[in-house]
């Protein structure tokens, strides 16, 4: 009786092991072909995007390309709330710059449509989570780049945004805060073309961005960095490991005599490299679309919570002069092609 009692006993715990074993397959089963279906979702989705985005940039008037901007605004706003597109790649949106900071906090995504007059108008989304409704939210950036004052000395947000399309993020910290900077290209017009450091933060609370802060050293009321320059000119722009020298005046003793000499001291960093800006003719300086590149570097160092302004940058794995600098630039080639933000692309 007792052997009949124990097998008993194993028979229900095997039935009790097989019907658990059963639910967890039927749950993951479950799971994973949820998981399929909202990847098809977002599959299908994208490509229901991509002609929007090929007429934003190749329609032959500018009619067209703002009514195809108009439907992907409106399609992407939409789908952006989905929690996870957060980390889907939209591939296929070559015209659109993705950009994702190191630790994730949120999503940018930026683009441009010209008109007939080869004026640039600048669009965007910034996505992130809404911490104290854990849901996803998105901020549509609107470009009023023509209408701020004094752009480098002005605090914005997304209603009121200095328009660029986004090519690279720097992610930095100093005692346990983050800091977001951004560096953009802004077509403009025939006449100029700019590119910007902005530096980025995102309220904890709701997750909204603004745009501009003070952490230029010794220029507290600089907010941003912006260069213009000619349209046919080239501008270098990029966060890069590269040397600064210094010269150390050092006094010594030669012969029972004090000498001085010139010591040269190398270091390399990381920094945003930049080149200098000059005017193609005397007495035009103020006149940016006349603006060229001097192949001159200077950087902003970040230190202690500040980009700090440095001279004396001597790159040594930048393109020269002659061959390769062109190749630097992000908007030397066709500027309507290619600006998704991924390494290896053109932005």
């Amino acid at each position: 009786m007792i052997k009949i009692w124990k097998v008993n006993m194993i028979m229900k715990r095997l039935k009790f092991c097989i019907v658990v074993l059963s639910i967890l397959i039927i749950n993951l089963s479950f799971s994973l072909t949820s998981l399929a279906q909202s990847k098809q979702a977002l599959e299908n989705f994208e490509n229901q995007l991509k002609p929007l985005t090929d007429s934003m940039i190749n329609a032959k008037i500018d009619n067209q390309r703002y009514a195809a901007n108009e439907k992907f605004l409106i399609l992407f706003e939409d789908i952006l709330s989905y929690p996870k597109t957060f980390s889907y790649s939209f591939e296929q949106l070559n015209n659109i710059s993705i950009l994702t900071p190191s630790d994730k906090r949120f999503r940018i995504y930026t683009w441009y449509v010209v008109n007939d007059f080869g004026e640039y108008e600048n669009f965007g989304f910034v996505q992130s989570e809404n911490k104290d409704e854990k849901e996803m939210q998105v901020y549509r950036l609107h470009d009023r780049s023509d209408e701020i004052i004094m752009p480098e000395g002005a605090k914005l947000d997304d209603s009121i945004w200095f328009g660029a399309v986004y090519y690279d993020i720097i992610t930095t910290k100093n005692e346990d805060i983050t800091y977001y900077t951004l560096l953009g290209w802004d077509g403009k017009d025939i006449y100029s073309q700019r590119k910007v450091i902005e530096p980025l933060s995102i309220k904890s609370s709701n997750g909204k961005p603004v745009f501009g802060a003070s952490v230029f050293y010794r220029e507290k009321d600089r907010k941003r960095c912006i260069f213009e320059y000619s349209p046919n000119a080239t501008f270098l722009l990029k966060y890069d490991n590269q040397y600064t020298e210094t010269i150390d005046r050092k006094k010594i003793k030669r012969k029972g005599k004090q000498q001085y000499i010139n010591d040269t001291i190398r270091e390399r960093n990381y920094m945003i490299v930049y080149d200098s800006l000059q005017s193609l003719f005397d007495g035009f300086d103020n006149l940016p679309q006349y603006n060229v590149g001097a192949y001159q570097y200077n950087g902003f160092r970040f230190e202690k919570g500040k980009w700090r302004r440095i001279t004396g940058v001597v790159p040594r794995n930048l393109p020269n002069k002659e061959k390769d600098k062109i190749n630097a630039d992000p908007t030397v080639d066709d500027k309507r092609t290619n600006v998704k933000g991924e390494k290896g692309r053109l932005f």
